[in-house]
């Protein structure tokens, strides 16, 4: 004990009252016991003293103060003992304390005396129950209190009160000096309680503890004799005097008793040590006042050794780091357009702001004395809305010119002072900007373009770093950064544009060092609050096709010429426990390239990886939302670690809420075989049901919530999600519930020979600002522009999917898909009807199993509204060659996954198209793919 650093937070006096009494006899006796006790006091004096009268501010005077101790105080302790109220005082005083210690990595222990706490708990236990869930022990004075955290899954252990009976006067003929001893452990009865008596009649057995059975005891000692002793024990080559403590100068603890008819145990009077068994620790109280205290020096050890300010725990020496950023950049652009240069000028100031993304990488050295330096380099790209790009814009009467920005970096230093976990620095260096200026002469059409210019800047900022561990740490980051005057000349006008940028930049990011570090060896599986799991995936595909036969190409034609495009994705998935069954998840993106025919051409369209088109890496909040699972009870099953599932146990039966951004097949349309377009099968009509018009972006999300009622035989599943504001938009309509896509989904789980199957059912229905397609063609005056029929209209589908294992290798998996044709596409693809069945093979036989085989086929068709308005001339989102001899659209896929690897998966994918776009006229098309996955 006399090692123990212990740092004891609380009200002290002047005033006298019962916390301030108790926090200053606990300190007392701590260190009688040996202990290096440290007080923070959280009702220190105003400084000045005048600011008390000062109503408003005057709490600054004190918080702050206090917070600045706290922090000095808690890097020197290896425990930290909060002396917690009620009330205000608990989110002041105690959370502070709490958090703080949590920062440093330094064990807490939450003496928690609120007088109201039943009351206060009720109205505030979810964020109270926040802060100690990161805690290493709560202790309460009485069984009441112990009850009461009980309520709410919280275990709590009971020492009892300290009092000082020099402020009592004992009654005649009564005991002057109690001590009461009640210990919770998790093998020992929660409500064990005894009551120590001196006897002044008996004297003459001093030194000779004994049990007194009184009302109910006998049976509470046969339950605890063996848990909790009091014996004798041998001279400690210390003995107190007789009379060297006199009694009116004793301090008791009593323990608050549920019960007036209490179990009692007396005590003599001792004069030498008594030794406290406490599971399998000891403590020596080596005088009556010391007793009180016996149980909760046995219970610091409990909580690990601080590790905030050792030498382990502080970084040292040099390495490289790299990883991501997200951020909002705001500021304002002055631009001027001389258009034509000297006769029109158009000059002003206009703001921008939007979410950008990127990574970034460095090396940094810290000194033994504490100083970082550093140098990094950083790469920033836009949020993929096309809205996101535009730095700025200026209009004349003859033309329209802006400013985009294709991505941003910097090449700076960092100075910072390593303090334990946390680094704060400053930051600066050099900044450039790659822009892309477009003129579009506002009497022809026609646009000028000039991409890729270079504009050198400077950067400078602030930040701070938190280790997570000895590999990855988070950061919070501020940067400014100005681009000076700059202009561009357009060639095909003489015109001029000319621009200036101030650009604050706000950002927060995770890192990982490379090298080697000192890791644990056992890390214990923590799956409270607070705790995350992080992965990441990256997946690049090559597509491309030879020349067809095609007599003539259209506005959304596969070009008869072949071609060849690539798309990239990099993601990573954050996932947080929040509370009991709550859950936050988190996934940023980048996204660069196209589709073949700028991903038009097909109903089925051949890469499920192209919902996008994008020159540049572009950063997408792809999913952002929170999952509440409320348990039922029962039995239990193991959900495994996903891109979007934390690792836990949960009730078989239970009800999932979810809301927040992500997308309809997350929830929706499950499928073991054909899924997931980074590992399977990657035909839009494979890996989805093809004539599922769900509301989606143009990179497939969209914006809803969900619920899902599972049992251990069957699931039932529900959703509401934003619908678009047009046809193939970034846009969502925010008329909730008069707009939207309502889905209906029931699972049904069953075995056949032995094998299991699932059967999904699917209902859904579209509410949207959508055209028709026979009403457009039955107005030659809108000249098969389907937009100037739109309005609010119904669309209506379902869907049947069905997988089945036939050998723990083998699986089938089958959908079908229909909706009515009779409305424009708003999201998915231009397919109104679409049967697609395959099977996914796994290698064991051939002694790799984890590579898989994949074959598959599809047949895609469009309703009679929907055919003869593409045969007209007319245009879906992904199809439209000007004419249309109308064939089904008839797909064959397979593939082989290599596994390179248990994180590095090479595929080769080969596809078979006839009548693309159901047209008779092409094709047919030998499409070739390659596709490299990594994950970890």
């Amino acid at each position: 004990m006399k090692s123990l650093r212990l740092l004891l937070v609380g009200p002290l006096p002047p005033p006298s009252g019962g916390m301030a009494n108790q926090t200053r006899q606990l300190a007392e006796l701590l260190r009688v016991e040996g202990v290096r006790v440290e007080t923070v006091q959280s009702n220190a004096p105003y400084v000045p003293l005048w600011i008390e009268s000062v109503r408003g501010i005057r709490a600054l005077f004190r918080l702050l103060p206090y917070l600045l101790r706290l922090w000095r105080a808690i890097g020197r302790a290896q425990v930290v003992h909060v002396m917690a109220n009620s009330g205000i005082a608990w989110y002041v005083f105690a959370v502070p304390a709490i958090h703080i210690a949590r920062m440093r990595r330094v064990p807490v222990i939450v003496n928690y005396r609120g007088g109201l706490a039943a009351e206060f708990l009720a109205r505030h236990h979810d964020s109270i129950l926040v802060s100690l869930r990161r805690v290493q022990r709560i202790i309460v004075p009485s069984g009441f209190l112990q009850t009461v955290f009980a309520r709410y899954k919280t275990h709590a252990d009971i020492v009892p009160n300290i009092v000082n009976v020099r402020i009592f006067t004992p009654a005649v003929g009564k005991s002057d000096l109690q001590v009461g001893l009640a210990v919770g452990r998790r093998r020992i009865e929660r409500h064990l309680a005894a009551l120590a008596r001196l006897d002044r009649r008996r004297a003459q057995h001093v030194g000779r503890p004994e049990i007194e059975v009184g009302f109910g005891h006998r049976q509470l000692a046969d339950r605890i004799g063996r848990p909790v002793r009091q014996q004798e024990t041998g001279l400690l080559g210390r003995h107190l005097a007789a009379g060297e403590r006199q009694d009116d100068g004793q301090q008791f603890t009593q323990h608050e008793m549920a019960s007036p008819t209490a179990n009692i145990a007396s005590y003599r009077r001792f004069a030498r040590p008594l030794k406290v068994d406490v599971g399998s620790m000891t403590s020596f109280a080596r005088t009556a006042q010391s007793l009180a205290v016996a149980t909760l020096i046995a219970a610091v050890p409990l909580a690990p050794p601080a590790v905030a300010e050792t030498d382990d725990a502080r970084r040292s020496g040099g390495f490289f780091y790299a990883g991501a950023h997200v951020g909002y950049m705001f500021g304002n652009a002055q631009a001027t357009l001389s258009d034509p240069i000297g006769i029109g000028s158009q000059s002003a100031a206009n703001p921008y702001g939007a979410l950008f993304g990127g990574v970034q990488a460095g090396w940094e050295y810290v000194f033994p004395w504490r100083l970082m330096l550093g140098i990094e380099a950083d790469f920033s790209l836009p949020n993929y809305e096309d809205a996101s790009k535009v730095l700025s814009y200026r209009a004349t009467s003859t033309g329209y010119a802006s400013e985009e920005y294709e991505y941003m970096a910097s090449l700076r230093g960092r100075l910072g002072y390593d303090i334990g976990a946390w680094t704060p620095y400053l930051t600066g260096g050099i900044a450039w900007l790659s822009t892309r200026y477009s003129r579009i002469d506002l009497t022809t059409g026609n646009e000028d373009a000039n991409p890729s210019n270079i504009r050198l800047g400077y950067t400078v900022g602030a930040g701070i770093d938190y280790r997570l561990d000895p590999r990855w740490s988070a950061r919070a980051e501020y940067l400014y950064t100005n681009f000076n005057l700059s202009g561009f000349v357009f060639g095909s006008f003489p015109s001029r544009y000319d621009t200036q940028y101030d650009l604050h930049r706000v950002r927060i990011g995770l890192n990982y060092r490379f090298g080697e570090v000192e890791e644990k060896k056992t890390k214990q599986s923590d799956h409270g609050p607070g705790s995350f799991e992080f992965r990441g995936q990256t997946v690049f595909v090559y597509q491309g096709y030879p020349p067809i036969n095609a007599p003539y190409d259209g506005t959304n034609s596969l070009p008869a010429a072949g071609q060849s495009r690539e798309t990239w994705g990099t993601s990573a998935f954050l996932g947080v426990r929040l509370w009991e069954g709550g859950e936050f998840y988190y996934n940023p993106e980048l996204l660069q390239g196209y589709g073949v025919a700028l991903t038009t051409g097909a109903g089925g369209f051949p890469n499920g990886e192209a919902q996008r088109a994008f020159p540049y890496p572009r950063y997408s909040t792809s999913r952002l939302f929170v999952r509440q699972t409320f348990g039922f009870g029962g039995e239990q099953e193991e959900l495994a670690s996903g891109p979007t599932q934390l690792a836990e146990k949960v009730d078989v039966s239970r009800l999932t809420i979810q809301a927040g951004k992500f997308a309809v097949l997350d929830v929706f349309d499950g499928n073991a075989y054909a899924k997931d377009t980074r590992k399977d099968f990657i035909n839009w009509s494979m890996w989805a049901p093809g004539a599922f018009d769900y509301s989606a972006d143009k990179v497939g999300l969209s914006y809803g919530v969900t619920a899902e009622l599972n049992q251990k035989q069957w699931a039932l599943r529900s959703g509401y999600f934003l619908m678009q504001s047009t046809s193939n938009s970034n846009s969502f309509d925010t008329n909730v519930f008069e707009r939207g896509t309502y889905v209906l989904e029931l699972e049904t789980r069953y075995s056949l020979f032995s094998q299991p199957g699932k059967l999904r059912t699917i209902a859904w229905l579209n509410s949207a600002y959508s055209g028709s397609y026979r009403e457009t063609l039955d107005n030659p005056a809108f000249d098969l522009d389907i937009a100037l029929t739109r309005t609010g209209r119904i669309k209506y589908g379902y869907v049947i999917n069905l997988e089945q294992a036939l050998t723990d290798e083998i699986g089938f998996f089958s959908r079908w898909s229909w909706n009515d044709g009779k409305t424009e596409i708003m999201a998915f693809t231009d397919i109104d009807a679409s049967l697609s069945l395959g099977t996914s093979i796994k290698g064991t036989q051939w002694g790799r199993p984890d590579d898989t085989i994949g074959i598959g086929g599809a047949i895609n068709s469009l309703s009679k509204d929907h055919r003869d308005f593409i045969a007209a001339g007319g245009l879906g989102i992904l199809i439209g060659d000007g004419a249309l001899n109308y064939r089904p659209e008839r797909i064959m896929e397979t593939y082989y996954a290599y596994a390179l690897n248990k994180q590095i998966t090479l595929t080769a994918d080969y596809q078979f198209v006839t009548n693309p776009a159901y047209n008779a006229d092409r094709g047919p098309v030998h499409i070739f793919s390659g596709r490299l996955h990594g994950e970890f």
